[in-house]
């Protein structure tokens, strides 16, 4: 391989890794922070029922913050009924969200912590380092209907927190992440900041003994451990290299790629014993599994219900019926446990083994493998000569329909289909409007109409209040009744709760509410995160600790003035860019000040990020405030989330 695609891997990885470790005043597992609702401190519990936590046993939260003692005393003590209560409003919100990871992205987030280190901060940064030493996974289960209570229990052995290894082998260029530390494993925290110490020399690091439940996104170093220890093998993909930015690679791939595509067409004329579709499929979906059988790369894109999962339902299915295997990987459980339900409603469940399954055994496995043996063995080779040929001459007239269908005709020149499409354009005459002259207009058959239309609506209204705010939308017969109804039903039981739960997860990450922000607020806060990533190609999140106004005037005073050399060290190691005009600097300093500026008026208790600019954030805001709009609601523009459902609360009807 070039010795130049070699460099580009190299530092391709390390951009890659710093993205996904984030070393920033953002990552809690360098920079902690207790939070008012998302994190369960220890401090001050009952010693006793810390130590059966430390030693594996399953502990109720409650009896962790004195509650045994509480219910003993004849005479309750008013401030430790306050701090129970607190605990419990605490553990569900850490509760919720590690059940949120479990059940959209297939990880557990949950730890038990041991020991913070610190140490002196970076005079250019504005975050004290606060980093638990050891973590512990936990698992933890409500108590009771209404969850009074949750049950804690270590479920593994102590862990070094490797994101603070890396990071510490970054700032002090030291080698913690490649050294074996079970020796230090044995000294506890004390023994390990100990080794530390010894490591850094000038610097003077110290451990306090805390003890914190909460919720930490400890899975993506397994994949930076990956990346780093596989550079050769990653540089021997085309793929990956172009992706890096390798020249030579992009051309090869591209021409490779270009070279024996399917044409649109293709599923029209493919043999039906070569076709090996289990799902329904249109053509641009049957193109995109022929593509992948090409061994073409491609990128999928559509919205929600354009059958993206059924597509790689059908492609699995076609690549495995050809003697090959498929790795299918998702940010998302859901979209795992999407493919596999439609696999195994058709059958073919034993394809799929699943790595990330909830409990997954060593047990399961191997009999889930001797299953998929037995009932692979087992299959009767049937005859479907007889049925493809049915469906041959189906297909055959179909092919010629849809050629008749689109066939331009004199003397208009226009298709069938155009003609079709050009009276659909002309308003129907089944509509009923009542105005001045309505009483002459109502036939009988007019009546009758109106009847129905009547019935329908009622009918269909479910458990909606007369007294709903949407009284008085306009509709005009049974079909839009029942559109009308089904969209409301769906506001209600589904699409409220669900970005309500989303903007709770967001929350525990803040300092603040978003109950009283408005939707407009919202979707600003999208589209300011995008702002901020877009911004984050000139410098990296580092610049968001520093104060940027401040920054600003400094560099508009004279170029070698103290005021702006002081200012322009202060920024360049935060520069993706070693040599930077002055006037573009100040520019671009001038824009993310800016940004800084926006974002602080939110007063959300973190530093600028692109927390909120995730599709699923941007699609539920916008999905609830078109909705509304949709149904006529007039207090679109000062409705707020906190008209959202909450637990207990009711909906809008």
């Amino acid at each position: 391989m070039p010795q130049d695609r070699n460099a580009l891997l190299v530092k391709a990885v390390e951009k890659w890794s710093a993205s996904l470790l984030d070393m920033t005043g953002n990552n809690r597992l360098i920079y902690y922070r207790e939070l008012k609702q998302g994190t369960l401190g220890l401090t001050g519990c009952v010693p006793a029922e810390v130590e059966r936590l430390n030693n594996g046993e399953a502990v109720l939260v409650s009896e962790l913050f004195g509650a045994k003692a509480y219910r003993q005393d004849l005479e309750p003590d008013e401030e430790l009924a306050k701090r129970l209560a607190q605990a419990n409003k605490k553990a569900k919100a850490v509760y919720n969200k590690w059940k949120i990871y479990q059940e959209e992205k297939g990880i557990s987030i949950l730890f038990l912590t041991k020991g913070f280190l610190t140490w002196p901060k970076d005079p250019l940064k504005t975050s004290e380092p606060n980093a638990p030493l050891l973590l512990a996974p936990l698992e933890m289960r409500p108590v009771g209907a209404a969850r009074s209570d949750f049950k804690v229990q270590k479920i593994e052995d102590w862990q070094v927190n490797e994101t603070l290894l890396r990071f510490l082998d970054e700032t002090f260029e030291t080698n913690l992440s490649g050294q074996g530390i079970g020796e230090q494993l044995r000294g506890g925290h004390e023994g390990l900041t100990r080794h530390i110490d010894g490591l850094v020399p000038g610097t003077e690091f110290t451990c306090r003994p805390d003890q914190v439940i909460g919720n930490f996104t400890y899975t993506k170093l397994p994949m930076v451990r990956d990346l780093q220890d596989n550079i050769q093998m990653l540089e021997a993909h085309d793929l990956i290299a172009a992706i890096a930015g390798d020249a030579e690679a992009e051309s090869d791939l591209r021409e490779a790629n270009a070279s024996g595509l399917p044409e649109m067409s293709d599923p029209n004329y493919i043999p039906l014993a070569d076709e090996y579709l289990v799902l329904d499929a249109d053509s641009s979906q049957n193109y995109v599994i022929n593509a992948a059988i090409a061994n073409k790369s491609l990128v999928v894109e559509g919205p929600p219900g354009t059958g993206k999962s059924q597509t790689i339902a059908n492609t699995i299915a076609s690549l495995t019926a050809r003697g090959r295997s498929v790795l299918f990987v998702a940010e998302k459980r859901a979209a795992i446990d999407a493919v596999a339900k439609r696999l195994a409603a058709v059958g073919l469940q034993d394809l799929v083994f699943d790595l990330h399954a909830k409990e997954l055994k060593t047990k399961d496995v191997a009999q889930g493998l001797r299953a998929t043996r037995e009932s692979t063995s087992e299959v009767v080779q049937e005859d479907y000569k007889q049925r493809h040929k049915g469906l041959e001459t189906k297909r055959t007239a179909l092919l010629e329909y849809e050629k008749a269908l689109h066939k331009s005709h004199q003397p208009w020149d226009l298709s069938n289909f155009e003609v079709s499409e050009k009276l659909l354009a002309h308003p129907s005459d089944t509509s009923v409007a009542f105005d001045r002259d309505a009483t002459e207009q109502l036939t009988e058959d007019r009546i009758q109409t109106i009847e129905a239309v009547v019935d329908t609506w009622t009918s269909q209204r479910l458990d909606l209040e007369w007294n709903s705010k949407w009284i008085g939308t306009p509709v005009s017969d049974g079909t839009e009744a029942g559109s009308f109804v089904s969209i409301i039903n769906d506001l209600v039981t589904s699409l409220l709760p669900k970005t309500r739960r989303t903007l709770e997860a967001l929350e525990v990450e803040l300092d603040r509410s978003l109950d009283e922000l408005l939707f407009d607020e919202l979707l600003d806060l999208f589209e300011l995160s995008g702002e901020i990533q877009a911004r984050e190609e000139l410098f990296d999140s580092g610049v968001w600790t520093l104060d940027l106004r401040d920054i600003l005037a400094d560099l508009q005073k004279q170029y070698f003035s103290k005021e702006n050399r002081a200012a322009r060290h202060l920024l360049r190691p935060t520069q993706r860019m070693r040599v930077w005009p002055p006037s573009k600097l100040v520019a671009a300093v001038d824009k993310a000040a800016a940004l800084q500026g926006r974002w602080n008026d939110f007063e959300l208790g973190v530093t600028p990020s692109g927390l909120f600019h995730t599709d699923e954030f941007r699609d539920q805001v916008r999905r609830v405030t078109e909705t509304l709009a949709f149904l006529g609601d007039a207090q679109i523009e000062t409705l707020t989330t906190s008209t959202l459902a909450k637990p207990g609360g009711t909906m809008p009807n």
